[in-house]
């Protein structure tokens, strides 16, 4: 069940956008995720209180807070904004999916609890969205702050990026670097209803992740000014260098293709590689970064199946595991394990960067472990499958429905684990009707 509790808004009753003549009337949900930082969070908020842009809702969402934030923010006394206490801690990426939910405007703007905006920033943004064309999904400004050692400042993105570079299509740029800062974006709600929310299944970088899924459709526009001061605090996710670098490597497995293509994938692997070296971990780092693999589990043959895997497989320069009866195939790239059993089967859906079935049990376990995953019909399970796949949502997933033979379209996790949440309360239910307990 949800570890939170509100009521959820009537987007109906938000204020109605009046269009790029009237930019200072066009609302605002700003988002402000927080953990255990009553020291800073009224400098956050006091930060926004201040901007020259005041057509907004603040929207706190206190991550399972121990310490005293729910009473400092109970001492700012404005009517705009909103505080929502989660239970237990769950992560940043969870908490800011929390506010997008609860985001009663249709622009979205964020703010981490330990930076600040300044005073110009909301205005100046809403006036570029005023004046941009409809592709436009995204826009940020600079940040700034001081390095981690006190002595200097440091822009993000650095001055000598060209201007070229940091707006418009700025896919294949972020793939190298990522130069956004989620304190310096504001999103439209139909840019994320597109490319949905955080990945809460990441440790760090979950910014990075997000903003590489929205500049994959989306141009992003650029205010070329520093409006956020970015403070450092011991303990961040910023500055967890192990956690970075395994994220990195997942990056690298999620968009091989692309910045293989791009003439990048050996520069991104040596400098994740560099970084491993110098905090102590390469060898570990090293393994992560190897050839990923696709994950092919069939009950019955299905040869379409088997080409498609074939041709994905080569396109994304991965390996193919599968597991089914027969003879061990000896082709290139391709490794059959015959005998695995249920360990050896979590253990390849646990670690495959995609997954291919026909089987009842990939699918379930596909969804449990929140994979990108297909499925293709089976003759005698294609009902349970089906089925499956509708209570959960996903019937996109199946092969040639919505998302087509689109294995990286976007699944939305968060819905998906309010319905598996529901079918559990269901069964909970019709246990308690229809069983008796003899004594």
């Amino acid at each position: 069940m949800n570890s939170y509790s509100f009521v959820l808004p009537d987007k109906s009753k938000a204020v109605q956008q009046s269009g790029k003549e009237n930019v200072m009337e066009t609302m605002v949900s700003i988002i402000i995720p927080t953990y255990n930082r009553a020291n800073v969070i009224k400098r956050a908020i006091d930060s926004v209180l201040r901007q020259t842009y005041d057509s907004y809702e603040v929207v706190v969402v206190d991550d399972g807070s121990t310490d005293e934030t729910e009473s400092v923010i109970a001492g700012i006394q404005d009517a705009r904004i909103r505080y929502i206490a989660l239970k237990e801690n769950q992560g940043v990426a969870h908490a800011r999916n929390i506010g997008i939910r609860e985001a009663r405007y249709d622009y979205i703007a964020f703010l981490d609890s330990d930076d600040e905006w300044l005073p110009d920033k909301l205005e100046l943004q809403m006036r570029l969205f005023r004046n941009c064309s409809e592709d436009i999904g995204m826009v940020y400004c600079r940040m700034g702050g001081l390095t981690r050692d006190g002595k200097e400042r440091f822009a993000c993105p650095a001055q000598h990026f060209s201007r070229e570079l940091l707006e418009g299509e700025m896919f294949r740029f972020l793939l190298r670097q990522n130069v956004i800062g989620t304190p310096a974006v504001i999103v439209r709600r139909d840019c994320l209803d597109q490319v949905g929310g955080f990945k809460e299944t990441i440790q760090c970088l979950e910014d990075w992740e997000w903003i590489l899924r929205i500049a994959g459709k989306w141009k992003i526009g650029f205010v070329d000014q520093v409006l956020v001061e970015v403070h450092k605090s011991s303990g961040s996710v910023s500055t967890n260098t192990t956690w970075y670098l395994i994220v990195r490597c997942y990056l690298v497995s999620l968009y091989r293709r692309e910045m293989t293509e791009a003439g990048i994938i050996n520069d991104v692997q040596n400098e994740i590689l560099d970084v491993a070296g110098e905090t102590g971990i390469f060898d570990e780092i090293s393994e992560l970064l190897r050839k990923g693999f696709l994950f092919v589990y069939m009950t019955e043959p299905n040869q379409e199946l088997t080409d498609f895997a074939r041709k994905l497989a080569k396109d994304r320069q991965l390996q193919i595991i599968e597991t089914k009866k027969g003879k061990k195939k000896k082709e290139r790239d391709i490794l059959t394990d015959n005998t695995a059993g249920p360990a050896e089967f979590l253990g390849y859906i646990h670690g495959a960067d995609y997954i291919i079935t026909n089987s009842f049990h990939g699918t379930a376990f596909s969804i449990l472990y929140e994979k990108q995953f297909l499925v293709f019909q089976h003759s005698s399970l294609g009902t349970r499958i089906s089925n499956l796949l509708k209570i959960h949502g996903l019937e996109g997933r199946l092969y040639g429905g919505n998302c087509g033979s689109n294995i990286d379209s976007s699944i939305d996790w968060a819905a998906v684990r309010e319905k598996t949440a529901e079918q559990v309360e269901k069964s909970r239910q019709f246990l308690l009707e229809n069983i008796s307990v003899r004594g």
